[in-house]
């Protein structure tokens, strides 16, 4: 599946909340957790690639670092939802209430949760005072968590460290992003950097990197720039011809 870092949210860092609005969006993935909540309404979710139905009463949970992207399946249907992204800054309490368990279900199917968690969100998280804000997100989160059942991990939790590989390729995608460079600026082994990499992300620095090169590419067009695809090709980071157009027949098939 085709996917992006949301690298300018991460360095926001603020609570966001999109109520009503035009849910269909595309595969990406941040260091946020991200609840929506379906009061009225279908759609489809996928979670790291695999699919939810998210209809009337249900609330999905996106774990930091999931690849996530939501469908509406229903166009002529009543829709009354809510994504809320709460920032890896305000989770805390609720990361240390966890204790490194991953979520065991992110889906959930209960009508009043749904509304007490739109009720704290429509009368204190949309307030413009930050303290009743930050009060009202951690109550949110609080009520949230009643309803959760967790699991082992798979391993640790290294989701920092996720972040600071995704900064680094943002930033150095056109350079010298070998495992090596990136474990010696990062501070790690090359192949501890692949593993936890593709543990989270389920892509191989390689995929990912190339993934940045080719959204790179298709910015550029957008703006007019008429260059061939041949003088971009070493622009962007790639090497030499062969390993370009064999990338990107991957890129192009989601691969």
């Amino acid at each position: 599946m085709k996917s992006f870092f949301e690298k300018h949210r991460d360095e926001e860092q603020r609570l966001n909340i999109n109520r009503n609005r035009n849910h269909n969006f595309p595969a990406h993935f941040h260091s946020n957790l991200e609840i929506f909540i379906v009061k009225k309404g279908k759609y489809n979710l996928w979670i790291n690639e695999k699919e939810w139905e998210i209809t009337s009463g249900c609330i999905a949970v996106v774990d930091s670092f999931q690849i996530h992207s939501y469908q509406k399946t229903d166009e002529n249907g009543e829709v009354d939802d809510c994504v809320v992204i709460i920032p890896y800054r305000a989770l805390s309490r609720f990361s240390f209430k966890r204790k490194g368990l991953k979520l065991a279900c992110p889906v959930l199917q209960d009508g009043a949760l749904c509304d007490r968690l739109l009720f704290i969100v429509d009368a204190y998280m949309r307030n413009k005072t930050a303290d009743i804000v930050d009060a009202a997100t951690d109550l949110f989160l609080a009520v949230l968590f009643e309803h959760l059942q967790f699991t082992e991990q798979d391993g640790r939790d290294e989701s920092a460290l996720v972040r600071q590989i995704l900064t680094y390729l943002q930033e150095h995608f056109q350079g010298d992003v070998s495992r090596a460079a990136i474990a010696k600026a990062l501070g790690y082994s090359q192949e501890y950097i692949s593993r936890v990499f593709r543990r989270y992300t389920g892509k191989s620095l390689t995929e990912y990197v190339n993934g940045l090169r080719f959204s790179y590419m298709e910015q550029l067009y957008k703006t007019g720039d008429k260059r061939t695809a041949t003088e971009l090709m070493f622009e962007v980071g790639f090497k030499s011809e062969r390993t370009y157009y064999r990338q990107k027949k991957k890129w192009e098939q989601g691969e």
